[in-house]
């Protein structure tokens, strides 16, 4: 069976007619408003990119998104990647995709890896402090990225949630 030229299909050439569409070919829906541009994905890993509350959402993992990536956001000194009850008056914070924006001195959210259970973190349990205290203390977003991919997120995918 051989498939019909589409190109001689009068139909399909009176709505190409009607659209305006003077090309053929593929073309994807890129809304800056709601997908990474190729400067912020670069920013995202290299320095960081200020958000504010409202910018931000959370999926239905609970883990944190900007446009459609997943994300970490600094807040004062702490990593969060989820929706934790820290993150509930905060204003703006520094988005980040990898691990090189964030300094030495910025520790993990406790609270938002207890709420993950992210690499068996549990908070409430005392005989696994010492497991706690190591993967809080070594933990990298590179890491967290293998479990939560973070870039890109289909809607289709993942339930948005405001902040």
């Amino acid at each position: 069976m051989q498939l019909p030229d589409f190109l001689d299909f009068d139909a399909f050439n009176e709505l190409r007619d009607r659209m305006g569409a003077d090309k053929l070919g593929y073309f994807e829906v890129f809304d800056p408003r709601r997908h990474l541009t190729g400067e912020e994905r670069s920013d995202l890993r290299t320095h960081g990119v200020t958000v504010r509350r409202e910018q931000l959402f959370f999926l239905g993992d609970h883990t944190l998104a900007y446009k459609n990536s997943r994300v970490g956001v600094v807040v004062g000194k702490v990593l969060h990647v989820t929706r934790c009850k820290h993150l509930s008056n905060f204003v703006e914070g520094l988005a980040v995709g990898d691990d090189a924006p964030i300094a030495e001195d910025i520790i993990a959210c406790r609270e938002c890896l207890h709420l993950l259970r992210f690499e068996g973190i549990d908070l409430e349990k005392e005989r696994k402090h010492h497991h706690n205290e190591k993967i809080i203390a070594q933990f990298r977003l590179a890491l967290f990225y293998e479990t939560y991919a973070d870039y890109p997120l289909y809607e289709r995918q993942h339930v948005r949630h405001p902040l």
